[in-house]
């Protein structure tokens, strides 16, 4: 997944449970209503997968097709509106009739979408002053969907808990609201010739690249207007308040419309006045008019918002559930029943029910406490590459307040020990303070009988519980420090040594003669301190395994009794403090598996990330054998490691995207102020360009008497003809020139 592309991850599993609930999804752009490509009536469906890639992609908002539904609901929205008073019409409405009880949303602006299962085929149109149909060939925008109103971000939502499209039925609509509705044969409109918005932008007119992202009939069709025929490129359109066949004509090939209505706007310029009286509309002159009643400079500010990359429009950060790899969508954390399949498992997940935590984020803080007692003579074989080690890194990431720091203790409340040679929830200072951690000042007594005390590695086993990552991620930001170094080469087994020590201050810890892992907490919005570039080239974040602190929370229960002697420990082996290297046993299975996934990636780009994935897979496996007193790895237990990475892979992935969203949001705000910048020195130039052309008007006035045509042409250029309008203004405010009947003279 690029940095361009990321995906806003809420919306991705609306998308997916609307679809397989049975109804038609649309992408919408972000922050907007308008549904992405001129053609998204083709491409709304309710097929999974299709969505999965639709909405694998870019920060969206998303839709729902109106009209008949794959779930059999034939789909009709009333869209109330706060304006014309439409919430207080739809009130007076209901009041008369038996309680409607449906699925219903809430939206931005403070309105209301209310779902319908219609009787027969119903088009766009109107209730009435505030309140739409939308029926075939319209769409709505649902929840989580965000739109900016006022410069404050603003969110669809349920109307009532659980009174959501995709959690509540969809009632058939009441016979008095179809009596209201006029039910116009539906008519499908040929718009193959429209044009496909795009992204590029690059050198682009802003009325051209409007006019190339706009699409009239839905424009329109939003306003009430509803499709009555179609000859050739002409799309003609008519309004349900208008006496004649149409209210107006869209010329596709061109992309502009003409109206005959009394009820559109008034013009901008007396230009786009034709002699029988109908206004043709350009998408420019129709936006500045409709959106913000006629001040150009701000629809301009707005057009180059909209034409900055659909990738630079920030997405709120919301609680994940889902993450996306691929075609598939894969939770945070492990369903609850899967902790049923070992009861060391289990009594994690019931301590964390019991104090309202998250299963997975105790189960990792057990794993690496646990993990801890192995001895250091035992090691994974060759199976990818050279033999390693049990040491395990973990993370448990979440939110502000989600419990990232309690699963450490409470690992040390399921798993007691009182080992002289382990250290268990040290704190991490420097690099070589990690080495150290294994060293203690020991009484020594020498050949004559002295006493002395010399510090030597006395230790065998260290674990490290860092209840917030952020002071990690600092000190291993800092030049000199060597965190990242250390723990890399602790995951992998290797000989630790300390750097740039005198003879006094030298350490040094052989292969097989330690056992270290760590646990530390961080939040998501600081993760990405912890996916540097720094970290992430010597394959630290691949290391990880990765816990979400925030699950669906259960009714607590008494905290469950967890004998340590449940859990055997495996004997210490070896002689006079030195550990012998013992090989635990793989299936077959787990070599052919982690051999295929070595040959797929020659020759590819893979993510560095990935490149330590099936090696964390085989500690896992080991350490969950281990736990069961056996040297010989099981398929179940392989299973078990391969659910608990396909679970962290989610989360590093979901840190990774959180950090790219915030990396856009970063751009985006920038570019914004690079377009304000730019909008103001243009808009300097309009007003000086304005007053020259002001001046020129003057000049040519006081000699002869001018149409208003010929001036423009006399006095601006092609591409300086849009200040014309403003300059004879100008002009006239001065007192330097006077209009009647269509010519301009001197007063």
């Amino acid at each position: 997944m690029s940095a361009e592309s990321v995906p806003n991850i809420a919306v991705h599993q609306m998308a997916r449970t609307l679809g397989a609930a049975g109804f038609r999804v649309v992408r919408v752009y972000p922050g907007d209503k308008r549904p992405v490509g001129l053609e998204w009536t083709k491409h709304a469906t309710a097929d999974v997968e299709v969505l999965d890639r639709q909405f694998s992609s870019g920060p969206l908002n998303i839709g729902v097709a109106c009209g008949p539904q794959p779930n059999g609901v034939n789909l009709v929205v009333v869209d109330v509106d706060i304006r014309d008073d439409g919430m207080a019409r739809w009130a007076a409405m209901v009041a008369e009739h038996p309680p409607l009880v449906t699925a219903c949303h809430t939206t931005p602006s403070g309105g209301l979408h209310v779902f319908f299962d219609a009787p027969e085929a119903i088009s766009n149109g109107k209730l009435g002053p505030g309140i739409d149909i939308r029926g075939v060939g319209g769409q709505v925008v649902v929840p989580p969907s965000s739109r900016v109103i006022d410069g404050v971000e603003r969110f669809y939502g349920e109307l009532l808990p659980r009174s959501g499209l995709h959690r509540h039925p969809v009632a058939a609509m009441s016979l008095w609201l179809v009596d209201e509705l006029v039910r116009p044969s539906p008519l499908v409109v040929e718009r193959s010739k429209l044009r496909h918005p795009s992204n590029d932008g690059g050198g682009v007119e802003n009325a051209d690249w409007l006019r190339d992202h706009w699409d009239w009939v839905a424009v329109l069709e939003g306003q009430g207007h509803v499709v009555v025929g179609q000859r050739g490129a002409d799309v003609f359109l008519r309004h349900p308040t208008a006496t004649a066949d149409h209210s107006c004509v869209v010329h596709v090939d061109e992309g502009w419309m003409c109206a005959f209505s009394t009820n559109m706007p008034s013009p901008l310029r007396a230009a786009q006045v034709n002699r029988d009286g109908s206004v043709s509309w350009t998408p420019y002159d129709w936006f500045v008019a409709t959106e913000f009643g006629g001040d150009y400079s701000a629809a301009t500010r707005e057009i180059n918002r909209r034409r900055l990359p659909l990738s630079a429009a920030p997405t709120p950060v919301r609680a994940p559930a889902p993450v996306t790899a691929g075609a598939d969508v894969v939770a945070l954390y492990p369903p609850v029943e899967f902790y049923d399949q070992r009861p060391w498992m289990a009594a994690c997940r019931q301590m964390a029910q019991a104090v309202g935590g998250s299963p997975s984020a105790h189960l990792l803080a057990f794993l690496a406490r646990w993990a801890t007692l192995i001895p250091p003579g035992y090691s994974i074989p060759a199976i990818n590459g050279a033999p390693s080690s049990f040491d395990l890194l973990g993370v448990i990431a979440g939110t502000s307040g989600a419990g990232k720091t309690s699963p450490m203790r409470n690992a040390a409340e399921l798993l007691p020990i009182d080992r002289k040679d382990l250290r268990l929830g040290l704190g991490i200072g420097s690099g070589e303070g990690i080495i150290e951690a294994f060293y203690a000042v020991v009484d020594e007594v020498d050949g004559d009988g002295k006493k002395r005390r010399e510090r030597r590695k006395a230790i065998s086993g260290v674990n490290f519980s860092v209840s917030e990552g952020l002071i990690f991620a600092e000190l291993a930001g800092r030049g000199g420090t060597t965190h990242v170094t250390r723990l890399c080469d602790a995951w992998s087994g290797a000989a630790l040594s300390t750097a740039n020590a005198n003879a006094e201050t030298f350490r040094h810890i052989d292969v097989d003669q330690y056992r270290l892992t760590l646990v530390m907490g961080i939040q998501a919005d600081q993760a990405h301190e912890l996916m540097t570039d720094s970290a992430a080239s010597q394959g630290f974040v691949g290391r990880l395994l990765f816990a979400w602190a925030e699950e669906p929370r259960v009714a607590p229960r008494p905290r469950p009794p967890l004998p340590v002697t449940s859990i055997p420990t495996p004997p210490v082996i070896g002689v006079g403090g030195v550990h012998q290297r013992t090989y635990l046993t793989y299936p077959e299975q787990v070599y052919a598996e982690c051999q295929s996934a070595s040959d797929q990636r020659v020759g590819t780009d893979v993510p560095v990330e990935d490149h330590h994935h099936d090696l964390l897979r085989c500690k896992v496996a080991g350490i969950v054998a281990l736990m069961d007193g056996r040297l010989d790895v099981s398929e179940a237990d392989w299973g078990l490691a391969t659910t608990l990475l396909t679970h962290s892979a989610a989360v590093r992935r979901y840190l990774y995207a959180h950090r790219r969203q915030q990396d856009q949001a970063r751009r985006h705000s920038a570019a914004e102020a690079r377009a304000e910048t730019e909008l103001v020195v243009e808009n300097v130039k309009d007003r000086q360009g304005i007053a020259r052309m002001a001046e020129a008007i003057k000049r040519k006035v006081e000699q002869t008497e001018w149409s208003r045509n010929k001036l423009c042409k006399a006095v601006s250029s092609t591409g300086t003809r849009h200040r014309f309008d403003a300059a004879l203004d100008l002009a006239v405010a001065n007192g330097w020139a006077k209009v009647a009947e269509g010519h301009v003279h001197r007063p």
